[in-house]
């Protein structure tokens, strides 16, 4: 009798509790719920954005708009040979920044998307803002990266240019407006060489720039120079997260007031737990409000 006793003193009870509110409130005025029941944690989702209960789990999102890339280039001498830099995109980079990891990485060369200067008569030449949306795999973080390549003199008849890379913007952009994902200055550039650079040659970066330069005594060797971005996400995001309104310690809640600030249709959820240490049980009631204006 008392291992019996004591085995049904173990069991967590499943809690017993429900609630009810208006169904239908103005925006800006409280939802009075009732609570009947006295669990011991009590959580609220009020289904706005952000704290929607069946978003609780959600890490991935899909892409809302488009992926918006930019830049400034020049070129700093007088030098007339085909274009050293170019404009890469990768899904696959491992983020590990070293020159046999980037070199092995699957990078898509969308060069031929931007304008590029062609002379050094030129001042700062904005690349143009071009969509890159269709490079994007869903779950998969992007990597951009500006990469150099110096050719040998010889065969280059005389030595390569130096290339300056300014004003990078990536942003998502969509019909309410824009979202700044990446900067020139929040970019979180990394150099990667291929090795084989003459001191204070090869890539730099600055605050509002990245410099590229090539060997200027060791001319037979060529460089590869890679500026390479940090992992941007576009698909990442935090969980919705609902708010504790008691825990075990506090007294019964009998009631519990949100207001809602924009009209909609929204689902508020209340998740009740009783819980020690031998477990944990809970139940899920949920109410639909809608808000006019």
């Amino acid at each position: 009798m008392l291992i019996a006793a004591s085995c049904t003193k173990e069991k967590v009870a499943v809690p017993d509790f429900d609630i009810s509110a208006p169904l239908e409130v103005k925006a800006g005025e409280e939802v009075i719920f009732t609570l009947n029941g006295n669990p011991d944690v009590l959580t609220f989702y009020s289904g706005e954005p952000e704290s929607v209960y069946d978003h609780r789990n959600r890490t991935q999102k899909e892409l809302e708009g488009d992926l918006i890339l930019s830049f400034s280039s020049r070129i700093m001498n007088s030098y007339e040979l085909p274009r050293e830099v170019e404009v890469l995109i990768s899904t696959d980079f491992s983020g590990n920044y070293v020159y046999d990891e980037v070199s092995s990485a699957n990078w898509v060369n969308i060069s031929n998307r931007f304008t590029f200067p062609i002379s050094s008569a030129e001042n700062l030449v904005p690349s143009g803002k071009v969509n890159i949306s269709d490079l994007l795999i869903p779950g998969e973080p992007l990597y951009v990266a500006f990469r150099y390549e110096g050719l040998p003199v010889p065969p280059a008849p005389r030595m390569n240019r130096q290339w300056r890379i300014e004003q990078f913007l990536l942003t998502n952009d969509y019909d309410q407006g824009a979202t700044t994902l990446a900067d020139q200055t929040t970019a979180g550039w990394s150099i990667v060489s291929r090795g084989g650079v003459d001191p204070g040659r090869g890539g730099t970066i600055q605050t509002t720039r990245l410099n590229f330069f090539a060997n200027n005594v060791n001319l037979d060797v060529g460089v590869e120079e890679w500026g390479i971005t940090q992992a941007i996400d576009l698909f990442k995001i935090e969980p919705d997260r609902g708010v504790a309104i008691k825990n075990v310690s506090q007294n019964k809640l009998e009631t519990f007031s949100h207001t809602y600030t924009d009209p909609g249709t929204y689902e508020a959820v209340f998740v009740a737990s009783n819980a020690n240490i031998y477990g944990n049980q809970s139940v899920v009631k949920r109410i639909q409000i809608i808000v006019i204006p």
